[in-house]
């Protein structure tokens, strides 16, 4: 019985980590924030992100639909709001 469980273990295994890889393949990554990322809500509203002048810093801008904007510096897990 336990020879089955590894076997089937063996087989899977491979499965997952090929279906992993596809599922990273489409997030973005540091290479893609040079160009600027654009996250879109289900609500219409949008985030986007993009390096700042100083260098390790992320600035943040966040449009509603009503006009309304919200902007902030993002550094290594800490938020700065501007």
């Amino acid at each position: 019985m336990q020879n089955k469980s590894k076997i089937r273990n063996f087989i899977y295994f491979p499965l997952f980590l090929g279906l992993a890889s596809l599922a990273a393949a489409d997030c973005p990554g540091p290479t893609d924030l040079t160009r600027g990322l654009r996250l879109t809500y289900s609500g219409g509203a949008t985030e986007d992100f993009r390096p700042h002048t100083t260098v390790g810093i992320i600035q943040s801008v966040y449009r509603e639909d009503d006009g309304g904007t919200s902007r902030a510096l993002l550094a290594q897990g800490l938020y700065c709001w501007s």
